[in-house]
């Protein structure tokens, strides 16, 4: 995941992989603006759950790419949607990712940046 959006350091474009230190600062942005901008809030709480599944996976190295902990993170609930019915089929990962395509679209039209 490299990232291709303005950086919290230096609000220029960076093509540097993002790392946890990275996530952990843009976190900490993101927290400040929660109360103006929704965006903001959604990006602070799945910041928070990536940052606490490396801590507790030991990946939350500073320069381990955000990418390599996304995967593992979402390798993980696929797992547990195939388990979470065993007998009557699992609980669709395909669909709910597709769900949350739709979603992250519609509220994609908010802005999302901040001072």
């Amino acid at each position: 995941m490299l990232s291709k959006t303005c950086t919290t350091e230096t609000a220029l474009p960076s093509e540097e992989p993002f790392t946890m230190t990275d996530l952990l600062i843009l976190s900490v942005h993101a927290e400040a603006a929660e109360a103006d901008n929704d965006n903001a809030r959604r990006i602070h709480l799945a910041a928070s759950v990536l940052l606490h599944f490396a801590d507790m996976t030991g990946s939350a190295d500073s320069t381990e790419p955000v990418d390599t902990v996304v995967t593992d993170l979402l390798t993980d609930l696929m797992h547990l949607c195939a388990h979470c019915r065993p007998d009557n089929g699992p609980v669709s990962f395909d669909s709910a990712l597709n769900t949350a395509r739709m979603h992250y679209l519609a509220e994609s039209d908010e802005c999302t940046q901040w001072e």
